[in-house]
């Protein structure tokens, strides 16, 4: 199938009428898609090292933040 392909997009170069390009499919996470930075997954990080967050310290508070980013 990949040789019929090639051969196709080869003749459509020839052609002038078309030119071959790569085109990425992004396939569905489950989470991490209708947030900014991701899924606010309750994890606190000691010494380095990710914990889960009690039930008990649930819910979790974040801070306040004036303006939100890229950066």
């Amino acid at each position: 199938m990949k040789d019929a392909i090639d051969v196709a997009v080869n003749k459509i170069e020839e052609l002038g009428i078309g030119i071959r390009k790569v085109n990425y499919k992004m396939r569905d996470a489950a989470f991490s898609r209708q947030r900014y930075w991701g899924e606010p997954f309750p994890i606190k990080w000691i010494d380095g090292i990710a914990h889960p967050l009690d039930e008990s310290e649930l819910p979790l508070t974040l801070p306040h933040v004036d303006k939100y980013g890229p950066g």
